[in-house]
């Protein structure tokens, strides 16, 4: 089997190497990480952000100006010129695009060097059918417009040009197979994952406890998320108007937490919001239960994988669990909505201390069964092996059958 030599790593958003950000960075930074374990991992992304490549040395990052929006990279001419003269000063075996902008450039370019390089869209959710439930009313209205109606197209020539699709789910794959009729040898599920840590000991949970200032007796119910994505700033909504005030009629003791980027730092009631934090592992281990209100948006949620990776029992909607292979009442616990049901879910975990464990275990066993950031690495090696094996063996059909053509003359 082919060894990938050299990759060339794609995100038109920028930051790729920093794994506190969005989800989409998070995976991108992961999965080149685990595909740098065993060949050289090239970043190409907007150039104000390489002054933070000092986060992962190892990898080499290469920039392009960023004076239009992400969405916009194929119109972007610093993009075109400088991914041009990668693709013809390096060797790249594969290039990986975590976004449908740039697929369609990226294909141009290597045709035009006469490269035939694989162009692989990664796609973290189906952005064609999310943008219409996620897109955030105070956007400018061209920006809203434009987002309706040119990502679904964008994506759609994406799918078209890219040797390869990835998606992060089989819910997501067979979305991308109906919605764009993708043949369903053209599409592959890499999963998203999470870092698998060694178990806090007693005497760390209560450490990480006094830093964040909870009480002993204190019941800390978590979620968080960027505060500025409209599904996430939705659900801490209905924390504080609905879920908190509901429960804080029959405990006192128990405290939501509110963490993400761009959240606030204010105290409402049982709710506090305490923005960004760094040592996101310590917070969740001096949790005692998280919850995802969860009522619309796309792809694989990685909160999720956070909480089941440290063993925190779940309360979630559907949507929020989607593309995670948990069982109801065996790993988490899963509702239709945020309604009366939900909050009789967390009342159970409350006051059934054991059932609470029992899901915790669970939880963190699916984790490492599944959802391992090694084994989706793995996963994605041997697909890229074979994207470039294939690539190869038409290379050298093509120089027999034009070789056979010459004789002939």
């Amino acid at each position: 089997m082919t060894k990938i030599k050299d990759l060339l790593v794609v995100y038109p958003f920028g930051d790729a190497l920093d794994p506190k950000g969005s989800g989409g960075q998070n995976r991108v930074f992961n999965l080149a990480t685990q595909l740098n374990k065993n060949n050289n991992i090239t970043i190409f992304e907007p150039d104000c952000f390489l002054s933070d490549n000092g986060k992962c040395p190892q990898i080499k990052a290469i920039g392009f100006r960023w004076y239009i929006p992400p969405f916009l990279t194929d119109f972007n001419i610093s993009f075109h010129l400088n991914l041009y003269r990668i693709l013809k000063k390096e060797k790249i075996d594969l290039i990986h695009i975590a976004f449908p902008a740039g697929i369609i450039s990226a294909k141009f370019i290597s045709k035009l060097l006469r490269l035939n390089v694989p162009v692989v869209y990664d796609a973290q959710s189906v952005a064609g059918i999310i943008v219409k439930n996620t897109t955030n009313p105070i956007l400018p209205f061209y920006k809203r417009i434009g987002g309706l109606f040119y990502i679904p197209f964008l994506e759609r020539l994406a799918v078209k040009f890219a040797n390869h699709v990835i998606s992060v789910s089989r819910e997501d794959r067979d979305l991308f197979i109906k919605k764009y009729n993708v043949n369903p040898v053209k599409i592959s599920v890499i999963p998203s994952g999470t870092n698998i840590l060694s178990p806090d000991s007693l005497k760390e949970k209560n450490r990480a406890r006094k830093e964040f200032g909870f009480a002993p007796e204190d019941i800390i119910i978590i979620f968080h998320g960027i505060y500025t994505y409209l599904p996430n700033k939705e659900a801490i909504d209905l924390i504080t108007s609905y879920i908190a005030p509901e429960i804080k009629k029959l405990y006192h003791n128990v405290r939501f937490i509110i963490a993400g980027k761009d959240v606030p730092n204010i105290e409402k009631g049982n709710v506090k919001y305490i923005g960004f934090v760094n040592d996101l592992h310590s917070l969740l281990s001096a949790s005692n239960i998280a919850i995802v209100p969860l009522l619309r948006g796309g792809g694989t949620k990685m909160k999720i994988l956070d909480y089941l990776s440290i063993g925190l029992p779940i309360v979630t909607t559907k949507k929020g669990i989607e593309g995670i292979e948990a069982e109801d009442g065996e790993h988490v616990i899963i509702v239709d909505a945020v309604n009366k049901e939900f909050v009789e879910a967390i009342e159970h975990l409350i006051e059934n201390e054991g059932e609470s464990k029992r899901l915790g275990r669970n939880a963190r066993m699916l984790a490492e069964k599944e959802y391992d950031w090694d084994k989706s690495g793995k996963l994605l090696n041997r697909l890229y092996s074979n994207l470039i094996n294939k690539r190869d063996k038409s290379k050298r059909s093509e120089i027999t059958i034009d070789i056979s053509s010459t004789r002939a003359m």
